[in-house]
């Protein structure tokens, strides 16, 4: 799996040369806010340090959005990652990666309004103790043919998944310590999958809530 993202994002490197396309490299402390409107939007973002902040915005069809976080340092080290689409054919990629010991966290928020949308979020977290940081994702998409991907590893993971609409697909993978899911989906057409591995606590610490109504 880690395979496949790296070579997405060095995919996505290669295309430098397209228009429509915005490139950041940043390193120690990161902080980036990107706007983009229009059609065949492409953004790439990678930041390697110890607070790494990214918020995208994209406003038009076929947007794409590349990220990576990683902090490997600091003791209380944090990839916060937050984006927005609106139109069709919108796709979101975020790895984040987060090794340092202590107060550590992974939050990604992604909202996706439209059709044809699809997000895929891939959050690592090396921390060994409950209620220590943890990982958080939120994907929202309103619309109709969505695709939700998210897989988490590590301690205190949670995920909030919103789908409305029509052909909506939804899955999540968790390994580790405190395991949260909440799903809803409305629409016609849904699917889902959640996987849970890992959690060794006594009496369970893993909580999955599905909603879906059909209309």
């Amino acid at each position: 799996m880690r395979l496949m993202y790296k070579m997405m994002f060095a995919a996505a490197i290669a295309l430098l040369s397209c228009g429509g396309l915005s490139a950041l490299a940043q390193a120690v402390s990161n902080s980036s806010e990107i706007f983009q409107k229009g059609n065949g939007n492409k953004t790439i973002v990678d930041q390697d340090g110890s607070g790494n902040v990214s918020s995208i915005s994209s406003d038009g069809r076929e947007n794409t959005v590349l990220a990576t976080q990683r902090s490997l340092r600091g003791a209380a080290a944090r990839n916060r990652f937050s984006s927005r689409s609106l139109g069709g054919g919108n796709f979101v990629f975020l790895e984040q990666i987060n090794e340092a010991s202590g107060q550590n966290e992974n939050v990604a928020v992604v909202h996706q309004g439209g059709s044809g949308n699809s997000a895929t979020v891939s959050q690592n977290i090396a921390s060994m103790v409950l209620g220590e940081g943890g990982n958080y994702a939120s994907i929202t998409q309103s619309g109709n043919d969505h695709e939700a991907h998210v897989n988490q590893a590590g301690e205190e993971n949670f995920v909030s998944l919103d789908q409305q609409g029509h052909s909506n697909k939804g899955d999540v993978i968790q390994n580790g310590q405190g395991l949260s899911v909440e799903l809803v989906q409305e629409g016609a057409g849904l699917e889902y999958s959640v996987t849970q591995t890992g959690c060794a606590v006594a009496g369970g610490c893993a909580t999955v809530v599905i909603t879906q109504r059909g209309y």
